[in-house]
């Protein structure tokens, strides 16, 4: 009987971060391996931690131009992680990761009105990723994620991927400008008279750095 192979792992296993916690210290306490070692083991494992939130309406969420820009997912604040660095002397060594994101993962269901004069002159329904920061002040600008296919009544599944090796610089400042505290927000947007972005769900996960 030939050997079972192992699974060949195409996408990030997301797991919440007490349950990456719980499989980092399995591996330190029942193995002789050490955190960095550890941490790779995980990277190259591509397990991480993820808080995800959901929104998904029984009724689509109807955006027109009057009112585009709606929030149509919202996650929890940022929680903070820490990262054990040892044992000095009795003392517990812990350092807080005060950048925790790593990427943003957006899955989405939509459509637009179904129909439209010109679909090469552009689709005008879309999403973007926002965050807000308690107080008000947070300088990132709104980064656009997908569009709608022009003119397709089908539901369409959307996924976008903001991280901080994306290919877009602006992206990149997103995440890299994200800390904990703040909330992320997925915006449903429609432009011009008849356009109209029907949404059915959104999901963001936030993948964070390998702490707890």
């Amino acid at each position: 009987m030939a050997p079972r192979r192992p699974p060949n792992i195409t996408h990030a296993t997301l797991r919440s971060p007490s349950d990456v916690r719980i499989v980092q210290l399995l591996l330190l306490n029942y193995t002789i391996l050490d955190e960095d070692v550890v941490r790779l083991i995980m990277k190259e494992a591509k397990i991480i931690a993820a808080d995800t939130s959901t929104s998904t309406t029984p009724k689509d969420i109807v955006i027109h131009e009057r009112n585009s820009g709606c929030v149509v997912c919202r996650t929890a604040l940022i929680q903070p992680r820490k990262r054990f660095l040892g044992n000095k002397d009795g003392t517990v060594l812990v350092r807080e990761i005060l950048h925790p994101v790593e990427e943003v993962v957006v899955e989405i269901k939509s459509h637009d009105q179904g129909f439209c004069d010109n679909p090469d002159a552009g689709a005008w329904t879309w999403f973007t990723l926002n965050a807000t920061r308690p107080g008000g002040a947070f300088e990132l600008s709104e980064l656009e994620l997908v569009r709608n296919q022009a003119g397709v009544v089908e539901y369409q599944d959307h996924t976008a991927n903001v991280s901080r090796s994306s290919g877009s610089e602006k992206a990149r400042r997103f995440v890299e400008g994200l800390q904990a505290g703040d909330v992320i927000e997925v915006r449903a947007h429609a432009c011009f008279s008849g356009w109209v972005n029907y949404t059915k769900r959104v999901q963001i996960s936030l993948l964070t750095a390998d702490g707890y």
